[in-house]
């Protein structure tokens, strides 16, 4: 199916480098993979979601305060 999709010249350009190095002509397959990588990613997210809420309450307050630190760390050296 075709469709439109709006993005900026430097992903175009991102997008149609990654086809010519897969050997293809153009970057609709690349875009197919791109789709369904983040559709699979989303489910799994959910499905980890509603299992960390089920343990809510099950890790000492020792524990929680470690974890949220270090998921601060972590995040302060994330590349946006």
């Amino acid at each position: 199916m075709r469709t439109t999709v709006e993005i900026p010249e430097g992903q175009r350009r991102a997008l149609h480098s990654l086809a010519l190095r897969k050997g293809l002509r153009g970057f609709s397959q690349v875009i197919q993979e791109a789709i369904s990588f983040y559709i699979q990613n989303r489910k799994e997210l959910k499905d980890e979601r509603i299992e960390l809420l089920r343990m809510k309450g099950s890790w000492s307050a020792a524990t929680t305060r470690q974890v949220k630190n270090r998921i601060q760390q972590v995040r302060k050296n994330w590349k946006s």
